[in-house]
């Protein structure tokens, strides 16, 4: 279970994997969960600071964002404020792209993907 399923659960489970925990003892490297993509003749780069403009609005206002999705979770918005906090890296620094890159390479090599692409950013 990942996403609001997994953080609302309370049923029994065997066990109990953080896949970002998982990856990075394996690999020294964050795990990237999620990237705002698009073709490269789309010329993302324009939209740059909107995507960062975004990203700084919600985080300037994660205390009415817990809020308000609280009750919809059935958690306290201190939860939720510590989840979207202290669990979520909003970065996409060289370390992640590193470890973004050494995903690529073992998808490739265990033959999920026939090719790793070359990874532009804006």
């Amino acid at each position: 279970m990942i996403g609001d399923t997994a953080l609302t659960y309370d049923g029994d489970v065997p066990e109990v994997y953080d896949l970002a925990g998982e990856w990075k003892r394996f690999t020294g490297l964050p795990f990237v969960f999620a990237l705002w993509v698009g073709h490269e003749d789309v010329h993302l780069s324009k939209y740059q600071q909107d995507f960062a403009a975004s990203r700084d609005f919600g985080l300037a206002h994660v205390d009415d964002i817990a809020a308000e999705y609280a009750p919809k979770l059935s958690m306290k918005p201190a939860a939720v404020k510590l989840y979207l906090t202290q669990n979520i890296d909003y970065s996409l620094d060289e370390e992640n792209r590193q470890g973004l890159r050494h995903f690529y390479k073992l998808s490739r090599e265990a033959g999920i993907i026939a090719v790793e692409k070359d990874l532009y950013f804006a």
